[in-house]
């Protein structure tokens, strides 16, 4: 007989092994989402994980791109935290993101900070009922 406890356990490595057979955008960035009320994917480089990363966007009401600017040519390796304005809890760090960083977040105001290269900027973002898309460009090297 298959208890609550052992169906969980068999749901997370159903959950596990789906995303063991998907591109390691999603292996390695997804969160597991029935242990926080957030979140993200990261990813980007290249056509393939880029044409992955738009196909699941709309799952998401943050969404980050990295980018140089002048010439618009995306960044990774920026370093990502979000801190819930007034919680004093911070989502993060997240080290390597980029170009593409998606999060889901609960409705509400955020300061997110990514640095690329020593160079530091900070936004504040509010989450509503709408998705939130923003670009952060950085220096040319």
């Amino acid at each position: 007989m298959l208890t609550p406890q052992t169906m969980c356990k068999c749901s997370a490595l159903l959950l596990a092994l789906q995303f063991g057979a998907m591109p390691s955008v999603f292996a390695q960035s997804m969160h597991d989402i029935s242990l926080t009320p957030w979140f993200y994917l990261n990813g980007g480089i290249g056509a393939e994980s880029q044409t992955a990363m738009l196909a699941q966007r709309d799952a998401y009401n943050l969404r980050l791109t990295f980018a140089e600017a002048g010439t618009g040519a995306y960044l990774a390796g920026v370093s990502v935290s979000i801190e819930p304005v007034g919680s004093g809890s911070l989502l993060g760090p997240y080290a390597d993101c980029g170009p593409l960083f998606y999060v889901h977040l609960q409705p509400g105001n955020y300061r997110v900070t990514a640095s690329y290269q020593g160079s530091a900027q900070t936004r504040a973002i509010h989450i509503g009922q709408h998705a939130v898309d923003n670009v952060m460009y950085w220096p040319h090297g």
